[in-house]
């Protein structure tokens, strides 16, 4: 239907995986969303969604009850977008979010997700995707 849609969540960013996407749209991802504060700019990762859209949960568990997907850090997306971004020539936006990366498996191990803003891990325990640390 051609809508915005309600949550400004990760998939925004996900374009910069293409091979062919034009370097102007490349570049008004990063500066538009990627590296404008109360976006996804966070010092541990990119959060799944913005800091700023009112679905923005830093702890996925508020109240006891799971909201996954809603603002935690992920290292399989922070693997794409460092891909994407190295392809569209933003390596130093790249190596931010991959040593951020490598500071959270550091610091917690293999986790499922981490908390952007502080950089608690949350979810399981050795979970395998976060591996992908190593390819970044």
């Amino acid at each position: 239907a051609e809508r915005p849609a309600p949550v400004l969540a990760i998939g925004a960013l996900m374009p910069l995986m293409l091979d062919g996407l034009p370097q102007p749209i490349a570049d008004a991802i990063v500066e538009r969303q990627l590296t404008r504060p109360g976006r996804f700019a966070a010092r541990y990762g990119v959060p799944s969604v913005a800091i700023s859209d009112p679905e923005f949960r830093a702890d996925s568990r508020p109240g006891g009850a799971a909201r996954l997907w809603r603002g935690g850090t992920w290292i399989n997306t922070n693997w794409w977008l460092v891909h994407g971004l190295r392809r569209h020539g933003f390596a130093a936006e790249a190596d931010a979010i991959a040593q951020a990366s490598r500071e959270l498996v550091a610091g917690h191990g293999f986790r499922e997700y981490y908390n952007p803003l502080t950089g608690e891990p949350g979810g399981a325990e050795s979970f395998g995707w976060s591996t992908l640390v190593i390819d970044m």
